[in-house]
């Protein structure tokens, strides 16, 4: 970094910071003046409106549904630039989220993903107009889980996000086990409006630019609007962060995580070579020609932080449209046509070639370097070496991800009654394209053997500088492509049936049928193991269709009774698959408010998760178990490492889930008009999950030491004679429904909006989830007690002070994270994981030139993410806690 550029950070900047974080409190903060909330709350409320949870449209926005929204002005009063940024500041996040940050080895680069719950990236449904869209193309965490990618959604397309925070499968189908989120878009929009944004992190640069164009039309009986919009975000690296830049936490009281895989290779388990006691061997200098007096005896380590990129360099661009056509009062037309591209260059540390983790010449089957390469000194096959390989440069993943989206309806009115109803084709799909540059076992072990290249023999040189021309021969680009498609098509209607004392009897209900097809492709190198530093890789090639039906109903039962309103709904949906078969799935709820000042809320539900299409189709793949194991059943048997079989599972069950949802809501001054304080509301909930036939994973020592529950995933070769028992051949560690899980706590808020005075308008809401009781099994079905473990944080909230007057607006969002432990690292002994608070500060201010002018930083204090000395990389917190630096920026839009 330049010299000026770090004093303007180090001062300017910081003041600014400052300045902002006196001015106000904000989540969810408004940035137009007090006027037009206002007009824009008395209207919304003299029509009906549907809320996610619920398919019946009503006046009244209070429904048995724990629902929160976040409205365009108040995602980006958050200061967040994406919405999975703001979706994973909610309390009601827990455990890891997928995210772009420190991407570079995961099975999902540069996803932006959310865990509702903690119960699992793929456990909430998310909807875009209330739609299912495709999700990630490439599988998930463990290379099976379809997760949602909220980088495919133009943010500048937003009016409003819903979060539904209970199960609603009755409703919606599959994946609603944790909650749904409902993006929505906007549908009608008349002017022209444009948006320029940038901003940069202090002392560092991952500079971000984006700016967006919307226009929208309605003539007469035709509607039609459109956005475009494009971001591009820098790179950061961890060499730039004072808590990544090294992987050596032994100074902090944890663990020395730098690799023994080192730019000069390192040697282990040398024999007849009395200098070197412990077996190891390495040079300290880059050696062109080593010799066996030069090395040294030494274990080297590598700290691959020094050349690990931390957040990625993305791009992105695409549109949204949409329009309809009004043929009459009772029936209209409607098409959404969008597309986005995300691209994400990922930069990691260079490839670790290890001998003993990848295939070769060696009599195991595994990598060698053979004695007789010019460059080993120690006169005998080298098995276990260690080597960084530095001169094939960084690995590099250049990841295009393309989500086209296409949906047309038509919608009407019943004649002669207050019925609506709505039937729409769709189609969306993700396309992944990766393109890794690494290289491969094959090529290694070429290469260490010994490679003609343009008629001369070149060796690999693990100890020193390489010809040039080996490390072109080394270096390969190995394309990957994933796709998940999906096509729908729905019909509903709603509206009353009869009515009761209490009132109109309301219901809805509908007709969906989906096809889903998902398609993982790799190459020959992936499927056969032989990439560098990765794992086998399989291919899927799964699809499913589905055709469900579903009923809500929505009884008054009391109406201004003494006993209060009392308001039930039930709901059920029925869904059959092609691969699994049938499942239906009930809700009850009520809504009880005994009077005007309090509301009493409760639910029960029953959701379900499909087994994801690459739990189901993913080919099979055939490996050996790291260690040797014995047969339980042969016990004078030597042991010996067992042949493994894994891959999808095309037998698999759906997950299920029950759940409790129990809450209350009380405005102590509803019926005092004057007071100040009738906006004052508070409200408690309780929630709890209960899960069973959770898909899970058997290890293949717990498969031989459980025969009793896991004999049929044993194969056995036929008993020879004098035999009861044959020897193993092999085991299946396919995908199985054997885990189960618990789930419970409290969500809480308090919410004050002011009247209008002289001095402005002021918004108080305080959100936080406590974290009760968090369990999960292990493959044998035993609960694991997990309160605080790693990743689950107990309380998690945040703060929203916001102020507007006129044509001025100010915000500050705070975010809390409580701490954790580092019990689920398997590491004992290590100090929890600290608490984290970050401030994201804003000031507003329109009317220059007609003109928005926004001004506001992300996380203004500059707080460090809470170190993880369980973490190779001493911050593994990043899908849990904030890891980004402090970050300004500046937004100016008009709208014409």
């Amino acid at each position: 970094m330049n010299q000026p550029r770090s004093v303007i950070r180090g001062a300017a900047p910081r003041l600014l910071a400052s300045a902002l974080a006196l001015s106000f409190v904000s989540a969810f903060a408004q940035t137009s003046s007090t006027d037009e909330p206002e007009k824009k709350d008395n209207t919304v409320k003299m029509e009906a409106f549907s809320v996610t949870g619920s398919r019946i449209k009503r006046i009244d926005d209070e429904t048995p549904q724990p629902v929160v929204r976040l409205t365009e002005a108040d995602f980006k009063a958050t200061g967040f630039s994406t919405l999975g940024d703001a979706l994973r500041a909610m309390p009601a996040a827990s455990g890891s989220s997928l995210n772009p940050i420190a991407s570079g080895t995961s099975f999902t680069p540069g996803v932006n993903s959310f865990n509702l719950r903690g119960l699992g990236n793929n456990n909430t449904l998310v909807l875009i107009n209330g739609r299912r869209a495709a999700p990630f193309a490439s599988a998930g965490f463990n290379g099976f889980q379809s997760v949602f990618d909220f980088n495919s959604i133009p943010a500048s397309a937003l009016e409003s996000l819903e979060v539904l925070k209970d199960g609603a499968s009755a409703i919606y189908g599959s994946d609603a086990v944790a909650g749904v989120v409902n993006i929505k878009l906007k549908k009608n929009y008349t002017g022209f409006a444009t948006e320029l944004s940038f901003g940069n992190t202090f002392g560092t640069d991952s500079n971000e630019r984006s700016g967006f164009l919307m226009f929208g039309t309605h003539h007469d009986k035709t509607s039609v609007m459109m956005t475009f919009d494009i971001q591009r975000r820098a790179s950061l690296y961890a060499r730039d962060l004072s808590y990544a830049r090294s992987a050596d936490g032994s100074t902090l009281g944890g663990l020395d995580q730098r690799s023994t895989s080192t730019p000069i290779a390192g040697v282990r388990g040398l024999t007849g070579l009395p200098q070197f006691p412990n077996g190891r061997a390495t040079f300290l200098t880059p050696q062109t020609n080593p010799t066996l007096a030069n090395a040294v005896n030494a274990t080297p380590l590598y700290d691959f932080n020094e050349d690990q990129q931390w957040t990625p360099e993305t791009f992105s661009y695409g549109f949204y449209s949409r329009g309809s056509y009004d043929f009459s009062d009772a029936l209209s037309a409607f098409a959404e046509v969008s597309f986005r591209r995300s691209r994400t260059g990922i930069d990691s540390a260079p490839v670790p070639y290890v001998a003993l983790q990848e295939l070769g010449d060696a009599p195991s089957g595994l990598g060698m370097m053979p004695a007789n390469n010019p460059y080993n000194p120690f006169g005998q096959p080298i098995f276990d070496l260690r080597w960084r390989m530095r001169d094939l440069g960084n690995r590099l993943q250049d990841v295009i991800a393309d989500s086209p989206r296409m949906v047309f309806g038509l919608e009407g009115k019943i004649p002669g009654g207050d019925w609506t109803w709505e039937g729409a084709l769709n189609y969306s799909k993700n396309t992944v394209t990766t393109l890794s540059t690494t290289t491969s076992d094959r090529l290694v072990q070429n290469a260490l053997n010994g490679v003609t290249i343009d008629g001369v023999l070149k060796y690999a040189n693990p100890f020193g500088p390489n010809d040039p021309a080996v490390i072109k021969y080394l270096r390969i680009v190995n394309p990957n492509y994933d796709e998940f498609e999906v096509r729908g098509a729905d019909f509903s209607a709603s509206g009353p049936l009869f009515n009761l004392p209490a009132g109109a009897v309301e219901m809805a209900g509908g007709l969906e049928m989906r096809t889903e097809r998902m398609k993982n492709i790799g190459t020959a190198l992936n499927r056969e193991s032989q990439i560098v530093g990765g794992s086998t890789g399989s291919d899927t090639y799964g699809d499913r269709r589905l055709y469900s039906a579903y009923a809500e109903l929505n009884l008054p039962v009391l109406k201004n009774s003494p006993a209060g309103s009392l308001e039930m709904q039930l709901a059920g949906r029925f869904e059959s698959y092609s691969d699994f078969g049938e499942t239906t799935k009930p809700k009850a709820a009520l809504v009880w408010r005994p009077v005007p000042e309090v509301l009493v809320r409760g639910s029960y539900g029953e959701s379900f998760l499909a087994p994801n299409l690459a739990f189901l189709y993913t080919t099979q793949s055939v490996s050996f178990t790291s260690n040797t194991l014995a047969d339980p059943l042969r016990p004078n048997d030597p042991r010996v490492q067992i042949r493994q079989f894994g891959g999808g599972n095309p037998n698999l069950q759906p997950e299920n889930t029950k759940v409790y949802y129990l809450g209350v809501v009380v405005q102590p001054f509803a019926r005092s008009k004057d007071s100040p304080l009738r906006e004052l509301s508070f409200s408690a909930d309780y929630y709890k999950f209960n899960q069973s036939d959770l898909i899970n994973r058997p290890s293949a020592s717990t498969i031989l030491t459980n025969p009793g529950i896991f004999g049929h995933l044993i194969l056995r070769n036929p008993p020879v004679a004098g035999e009861t028992v044959g020897t193993i051949s092999g085991v299946v560690t396919t995908w199985q429904n054997i885990s189960r899980g618990e789930y419970e706590g409290y969500d809480f808020n308090v919410r004050w909006v002011s009247p209008k005075y002289h001095w402005g308008k002021l918004r108080v809401d305080l959100s936080a989830t406590y974290l009760d009781n968090y369990e999960q099994s292990d493959t044998l079905g035993n609960l694991l007690d997990g309160d605080a473990d790693y990743l689950f944080p107990l309380l998690r909230g945040n703060a929203t002070l916001a102020w507007s007057k006129g044509d001025w607006a100010a915000s500050l969002f705070v975010n809390y994270v409580g701490p954790y432990t580092t019990i689920g690292s398997g590491i004992a002994g290590l100090p929890d994981v600290k608490r984290q608070v970050t401030l994201n500060p804003q000031i507003s201010y329109r009317g220059f030139m007609n003109c928005n002018l926004t001004l506001g930083v992300r996380n203004a204090l500059n707080s460090n993410p809470p170190l993880d000395l369980s973490s190779t990389s001493l911050v593994n917190t990043n899908g849990v806690n904030s890891t980004e630096p402090a970050f300004w920026y500046f937004r100016i839009g008009r709208e014409f």
